[in-house]
């Protein structure tokens, strides 16, 4: 029978014994673009005709581009083709309708400069849209920019060469240049998109005692360790470690309609999260609870979450004890906030309030930077770490501002 795989195994003999030597077809180097032969050898024959498997794969993943190739075309493309995560994928989708048909339809290499200005100044900035919402399709198109260059459609980069990123910031903040002097035109974008509604120590305070189980446990880990929604709701029991942290590793969101469980927190990496005395002591009493309501059903998921619904709807497949859905948080923050005639926001701002009371107590940036899970922002960033002493008194100094009567013995 045929091999129907590319490339040829053959072998040759050393003082070792029988060795096997895979050579692929000619490919182009994707840096000098001058072509080369993968080639490898093996001491065995599983061992070559597996890594013949993989690069017929890896070739099949990266045929170059057609020349033609419209914007939509290489968006569809990469995210078929690219391995990305579903909430990337989800936020790529939701991005197509608001870019224009005619640039979708446009070859790669024939949208300029000028079409990306226009589309920005002229369409994007006048949909009455979040600054944040316009950035991300902004970067879904430059993404498609960078994924054709990848793939041997080498059509530059109108969208960083347009500028768009400053184009928003000209239109819709009047460009702020003092600020963007000071901090850089990155570093101000994210921390003007930081900004959003807070509440005050005394107001997170109100809001957390009139909540109940089981919501209470999940929206109280929120504001005394400045998680986000998706990584907290993709807790389980088993995160717990008894030497007072918690490992951060799944998180749950929501996208085109359905429920996206992606195996790495948004960071992109699992981290490790030192826990405050008084949330250990919440999720102590919210896994209390969670056994009470646990013995009254027969069935219990299996999922072992930490956060879940109260309520077993009978139209739904789920078992009692399915996590949290994220849209039940957000509502939940957002009705208190209105009930309480507080600033409306989303459990995002419980983050935003964290990360606010800690600058105001004078928790050090680096330490602000690990517990909220940032990445660092310079090389220098890069080589400083924080200790657990240091991670756990950020955490208090918040904690008692919030809670300043709390004790370990209540």
């Amino acid at each position: 029978m045929r091999n129907p795989l590319k490339g040829t195994i053959t072998t040759y003999e050393t003082k070792q014994g029988t060795k096997y030597r895979v050579q692929m077809p000619p490919v182009l180097d994707p840096v000098s673009h001058s072509p080369f032969r993968p080639t490898k050898s093996f001491d065995s024959e599983e061992d070559a005709v597996a890594w013949q498997i993989e690069q017929n794969l890896k070739h099949a993943l990266h045929q170059p581009l057609p020349t033609n190739a419209t914007l939509e075309e290489v968006i569809e493309f990469r995210l078929a083709q690219s391995g990305l995560k579903e909430s990337t994928i989800s936020g790529n989708r939701k991005a197509l309708p608001h870019i224009p048909r005619t640039l979708l339809k446009t070859p790669m290499s024939k949208i300029t400069q000028g079409m990306i200005t226009i589309w920005v100044t002229e369409d994007l900035v006048h949909r009455d849209l979040k600054a944040s919402s316009m950035l991300n399709y902004i970067s879904v198109v430059s993404a498609a920019f960078g994924f054709a260059s990848d793939n041997g459609l080498h059509v530059g980069n109108p969208v960083k060469a347009a500028g768009a990123r400053r184009l928003v910031n000209q239109l819709v903040f009047n460009d702020d240049e003092d600020e963007m002097d000071e901090l850089g035109e990155e570093d101000w974008f994210s921390h003007l998109f930081g900004r959003g509604p807070v509440w005050t120590a005394k107001q997170l305070r109100i809001f957390l005692d009139q909540e109940h189980y089981p919501h209470q446990g999940l929206l109280t880990f929120i504001a005394l360790q400045g998680t986000r929604r998706g990584e907290s709701i993709g807790l389980k029991w088993s995160s717990l470690d008894d030497r007072g942290f918690v490992r951060l590793r799944e998180n749950i969101t929501m996208g085109m309609g359905r429920t996206i469980y992606s195996p790495t927190p948004k960071g992109g990496k699992p981290r490790r999260m030192w826990l405050d005395p008084m949330t250990r002591w919440v999720l102590e009493r919210h896994r209390k609870q969670q056994d009470q309501e646990k013995a009254r059903y027969d069935t219990w998921d299996e999922g072992d979450w930490i956060f879940t619904r109260r309520r077993w709807h009978l139209s739904k497949p789920e078992a009692p004890g399915a996590h949290t859905m994220p849209n039940t948080v957000t509502a939940r923050v957002g009705r208190g906030a209105e009930k309480l005639g507080f600033p409306v926001m989303g459990p995002h701002g419980l983050r935003r309030s964290w990360a606010t009371i800690a600058e105001r107590v004078g928790v050090p940036k680096a330490v602000r930077r690990d517990i909220l899970g940032h990445s660092p922002e310079s090389m220098t960033d890069r080589y400083t770490r924080t200790t657990r002493e240091e991670i756990l008194a950020g955490l208090a100094a918040v904690r008692a501002e919030i809670f300043p009567d709390w004790t370990p013995d209540v």
